[in-house]
């Protein structure tokens, strides 16, 4: 059941992040009707949103989120996708580029027990069905061992985790250069876990090609200076309209690293160091031109 309040609440979240990314967040004047001139995409991304939740009650999240991708005008390639271990502990450590990552490693990745680090975010409360499927890190907390207890907890049962350890959102390596010094950025939280739950198999997982070349270089987008706000710009014109914007998303799979083997090789942040040269692997042989 779609609950009204959750209607509701995406609604306006959509329409303030539209609002904002037209550069219009703080207007008061007209604001009235700059928001009923959003409302319409916004309430129709809120309704495709709340189908997909109800999906992941009914079908599982792999195959709501295969529905998902289509609904948002994506193709998907997959690559490595027999490098997943199909039971065990396994961490997925990916790259964040933005807009439909998460719904892509979602229909990539076929364990029915992922659980997924996010920070909390009110777009994502609204979601009765996905919530139950996240770990959920308050970033204004000095501390998340609450985070961590969950993940080793989940871990210990056998389970599969994602996390992105930039913890921001990256470059997409497809179309905006800078994906591989963004590596550098990774928190140690890769070798943290390697260290709590060693029995775990760490699988390096890259996104890319999640925006359209076409909505960047819109002369609106390319109003914008800084490039995180045509980024920005760019991902709301996809939103608005992903029919005009499709995107051809591609998931690439590393091969799975034994936690154990490389704590015994070296530290905890020798593991980071060897998930990162998988990821730069990754960037390197994939059979898309990516920038760096």
């Amino acid at each position: 059941m779609m609950r009204a309040e959750n209607l509701d609440a995406l609604v306006a979240i959509n329409t303030q992040d539209m609002l904002e990314s037209f550069g219009l967040g703080k207007v008061r004047r007209g604001r009235r009707l700059l928001a009923a001139a959003c409302r319409w995409p916004a309430r129709r991304f809120a309704h495709t949103v709340l189908a997909f939740d109800r999906r992941v009650a009914q079908e599982g999240l792999h195959a709501a989120a295969a529905w998902g991708i289509q609904e948002f005008a994506a193709q998907l390639e997959v690559i490595g996708a027999e490098q997943l271990p199909p039971s065990g502990p396994v961490i997925v450590v990916a790259n964040h580029p933005g807009i439909t990552d998460t719904l892509a490693i979602f229909a990539a990745l076929s364990r029915a027990d992922l659980q997924t680090v996010a920070a909390v975010r009110p777009f994502l409360c609204a979601l009765d069905n996905m919530t139950r499927r996240l770990i959920f890190i308050d970033e204004t907390a000095p501390a998340q061992l609450g985070v961590v207890r969950r993940v080793t907890h989940h871990l210990r049962g056998g389970g599969c985790v994602l996390t992105f350890p930039a913890g921001k959102i990256e470059p997409d390596p497809a179309v905006l250069p800078g994906a591989c010094a963004s590596l550098e950025q990774w928190s140690d939280s890769i070798g943290l876990f390697a260290r709590l739950i060693p029995t775990a198999q760490i699988v390096p997982l890259l996104v890319s090609g999640v925006f359209s070349p076409r909505a960047l270089h819109s002369p609106l987008a390319r109003l914008r200076r800084a490039q995180k706000e045509r980024e920005r710009f760019a991902a709301m014109l996809q939103i608005a309209a992903p029919r005009r914007y499709p995107v051809r998303v591609t998931v690439a799979l590393g091969r799975p690293l034994a936690a154990g083997d490389l704590l015994t090789r070296s530290s905890s942040a020798g593991v980071k160091a060897a998930v990162i040269a998988e990821m730069r692997a990754l960037l390197a042989n994939s059979p898309r031109k990516l920038l760096t």
